[in-house]
């Protein structure tokens, strides 16, 4: 007598959904990081066509992270009376920035028609 193993249904091999939620979420991270560089690069671009350089007064540290790369310094500078601040991070700079203090003041370039849109100089 031949004893006929029973076969044993087979599971559908399925994705948790927790795997896909966190797939879905760093993809969002993804590109809001890309669309806001993008933005950053345009509005570069766009100061380049009619640049000012002016100095601004680093008024504070920011550490996002531990890590020196990841250091932002905050600053603000005046335009007929109104003041615009703005950050800069270490990361982009090719200067010693780290060696910057609250007070020093750093050169910023500043789109001539419209001075909410500037950056730090080394950026460029």
């Amino acid at each position: 007598m031949k004893i006929k193993k029973k076969k044993k249904p087979t599971k559908k091999r399925t994705i948790p959904l927790a795997y896909i939620i966190t797939c879905f979420l760093l993809g969002i991270i993804f590109i809001r990081a890309e669309i806001k560089g993008s933005q950053h690069q345009e509005m570069l671009q766009e100061i380049l066509k009619d640049p000012v350089k002016t100095h601004a007064v680093v008024y504070d540290k920011v550490n996002k992270r531990r890590k020196r790369a990841h250091r932002k310094y905050c600053y603000k500078f005046s335009v007929d009376g109104v003041i615009y601040k703005g950050k800069a991070t270490e990361f982009h700079s090719t200067k010693n920035l780290h060696k910057t203090k609250i007070g020093d003041k750093i050169e910023v370039l500043y789109l001539r028609s419209d001075p909410s849109k500037h950056a730090y100089i080394e950026e460029f």
